[in-house]
């Protein structure tokens, strides 16, 4: 069995923390876990690629790395005061449990799942998010993100936004992506035709748009929370949809976590 190295490095960047209270501690800590798919969810390198608004209320500085064999080391660096984040992740999530659906043939796929392997993927993201309102029962953030694939070299941007209201909160968040596939010699499973001839070449690149919206509710220590990510590939006939169903339920304030 494989092993996963996993190392996560967090300092809070907080001169009066320690001197708080419980009572403000547990307040700080609901703040950074405020109602919003992502930061209920996942962690926060994951919730930048959701949407990068989500950086505007991250307070602190963070590293997290993942190493497995065989598959691409991961890394992902996130800092903010509260007001303004950011964050360089890589590689981005396509393929996996939170991320959108890229183009991939099905016997590479296949060779992928029988050997356990995660996507392979060289992609990095910037992103920022900044707060434009923080009330006690409003807020809005703006988030902007930049993309880029070494295999073509072009950055592809994309820009999002969250909001809560009271006990709801909202979020969209639109951006650009490109994808390059190798064909070898492989077949489709559909004609019996190598993809090479199909196409007339030896690779295949496609520019998309993806587009992820959020919603979510916070009563008391209850969150839930539905995500939707779409996107529409020219190489696949359907439209690609996957849907994040999370729900939370917070019943301690103690600081030991």
């Amino acid at each position: 069995m494989d092993k996963i190295f996993f190392i996560l490095f967090t300092l809070l960047l907080s001169t009066n923390l320690y001197a708080q209270d419980s009572d403000e501690l547990c307040g700080y800590f609901k703040f950074c876990g405020s109602s919003s798919p992502s930061k209920n969810s996942v962690n926060t390198s994951t919730s930048s690629i959701l949407n990068p608004s989500n950086l505007a209320k991250i307070k602190g500085l963070g590293l997290e790395t993942l190493y497995q064999k065989n598959n691409p080391f991961g890394f992902s660096i996130v800092t903010g005061n509260g007001r303004v984040g950011a964050a360089l992740i890589s590689p981005t999530l396509e393929n996996s449990f939170f991320g959108i659906r890229s183009l991939e043939l099905d016997v590479d796929y296949y060779y992928r799942y029988l050997g356990k392997l995660r996507y392979k993927n060289k992609k990095i993201n910037l992103a920022t998010g900044v707060s434009l309102i923080q009330k006690k029962n409003f807020s809005l953030e703006l988030g902007l993100s930049a993309r880029r694939n070494p295999d073509i070299k072009k950055i592809n941007p994309g820009i999002g936004i969250s909001s809560q209201l009271a006990f709801l909160s909202f979020g969209a968040y639109v951006y650009k992506d490109d994808v390059k596939v190798n064909f070898n010699d492989y077949l489709s499973p559909n004609t019996g035709i190598s993809y090479a001839t199909t196409y007339g070449a030896s690779t295949y690149q496609e520019n998309y748009t993806v587009t992820t919206l959020n919603m979510g509710i916070q009563i008391k220590d209850l969150s839930l929370d539905v995500a939707n990510l779409s996107t529409k590939y020219k190489f696949y006939n359907q439209k690609t949809n996957i849907f994040l169903y999370t729900g939370k339920f917070q019943d301690s304030c103690r600081l030991t976590f």
